[in-house]
């Protein structure tokens, strides 16, 4: 269900954002899995439009976060803009996430939501796994996106079934939140 109050209360932009029904209940999802989490670190594939960085800070008041996306935008700190607090605790690097890898540490939480393509997606997330720390949590979007399902589309729910059966002895839990794919590592 969606809370029109608590989205308003995070997102200084929600009248301009309600506009687009599915970014409402993407907003509600993501604020209903983070705000369920403890993280004091986490790494985001794909910053977009900023709705999920600033569900990942609010959620946390003190986490840090390093966001990559390859295309330098300015669109996603429309969202971030309004919320100066949330934005002293971002990173925001403008690469591939190949390329990212080798550079961040351990971290508590990554949320995945980079390329899609089944390639792409298969490496975000087997990278992030050996990223997460014990009893850390990877979440996925898109893997119920109708695009799944098309010859040559969307790749990440074949890879979110993979990687329960791949790291099938290291997973504590896997559920759904809303769209969202949440995985938690052993501690």
């Amino acid at each position: 269900m969606v809370d029109h109050e608590r989205l308003k209360a995070v997102y200084p932009q929600y009248d301009e954002m309600k506009a687009h029904e599915e970014y409402v209940q993407y907003a509600q999802d993501l604020l209903d899995c983070f705000g369920a989490l403890k993280y004091s670190s986490a790494l985001e594939i794909g910053f977009e439009n900023g709705v999920s960085a600033t569900a990942i800070l609010h959620c946390q008041p003190t986490a840090l976060l390093v966001s990559v996306d390859v295309r330098p935008t300015t669109a996603g700190h429309r969202y971030l803009e309004q919320r100066l607090d949330l934005m002293e605790r971002l990173t925001f690097a403008c690469m591939p996430s190949d390329r990212l890898w080798s550079r961040v540490g351990v971290k508590d939480l990554i949320y995945v939501d980079g390329d899609h393509g089944y390639e792409g997606c298969l490496r975000d997330v087997w990278n992030g796994w050996a990223k997460l720390a014990p009893g850390g949590t990877l979440v996925m979007d898109d893997t119920t996106h109708h695009l799944n399902e098309r010859e040559g589309g969307y790749g990440c729910k074949k890879v979110a079934e993979q990687m329960q059966i791949h790291f099938k002895d290291q997973i504590k839990e896997a559920k759904m939140v809303g769209r969202l794919f949440q995985v938690v590592k052993n501690g």
